[in-house]
């Protein structure tokens, strides 16, 4: 993961036998169980609909991500996986 990354949100794709979806929200960034859970919750439902099936996801969160709203962070996670 860069640390200089333009977005709050990375995202690291890779073609695997098993499949898998992960969202890694660091404590270091967002220290309360509450904010992590909230925008795990967001990104769950927004790549609900976008991801395949087939595909290995690792989704990074920064802090701003708690800030923006849900669209704008759709049209982020969207604009970096298609």
């Amino acid at each position: 993961m860069d640390k200089k990354a333009p977005f709050p949100v990375s995202i690291r794709i890779k073609k695997a036998e098993k499949p898998y979806f992960r969202i890694h929200v660091s404590k270091k960034e967002l220290k309360r169980a509450v904010d992590r859970n909230k925008i795990k919750r967001r990104i769950r439902a927004i790549c609900k609909d976008i991801v395949q099936k087939t595909l290995t996801i690792d989704v990074f969160v920064k802090k701003q991500a708690l800030y923006i709203s849900f669209q704008d962070l759709k049209n982020m996670i969207q604009s970096q996986i298609l």
